[in-house]
């Protein structure tokens, strides 16, 4: 941090460096906005598929007890 901020002061600014320093920043700031973005996609998606699991795996559990019961009651 030292090391950029005497890099700072000692650099002189014109309206072009300023801009180019400027510039990069933001565009850094929307490459980690939508990093975040995605990643945050990414984790809501995979909550879906299990939550899809989940309900998929309770159906077919309830589905055999349906059939155990019907199968018990038969004999």
């Amino acid at each position: 941090m030292d090391n950029v901020k005497q890099f700072l002061q000692g650099a002189r600014l014109d309206s072009g460096t300023a801009a180019l320093m400027t510039g990069a920043a933001c565009g850094a700031g929307a490459v980690l906005t939508l990093v975040r973005q995605v990643y945050r996609h990414q984790v809501a998606k995979e909550k879906v598929q299990r939550a899809r699991n989940r309900r998929a795996d309770s159906l077919q559990r309830a589905e055999q007890a349906v059939l155990r019961y019907k199968k018990s009651v038969r004999s």
